[in-house]
């Protein structure tokens, strides 16, 4: 078999991919803080739905009668 037959068949070889330093290496030599930016509108709607799902639970298993 040849090697492109091989990596048809069996996937792409691990052990001959190159071999580079790791991300902690590299922050080790040269210490960089990463800005994250974050999607605030997906957090929010998100964080809603839990606390609405949180609320609904609550008022099942309580029996929520507001006529008491």
């Amino acid at each position: 078999m040849t090697e492109e037959q091989k990596e048809k068949v069996y996937g792409v070889d691990s052990s001959t991919l190159a071999k580079g330093p790791t991300l902690q290496e590299l922050n080790e030599e040269n210490p960089t803080y990463v800005k994250r930016e974050y999607d605030h509108k997906q957090q929010v709607v998100v964080g809603s739905v839990v606390m609405f799902c949180v609320a609904l639970a609550m008022v099942l298993m309580n029996n929520y009668n507001p006529k008491r």
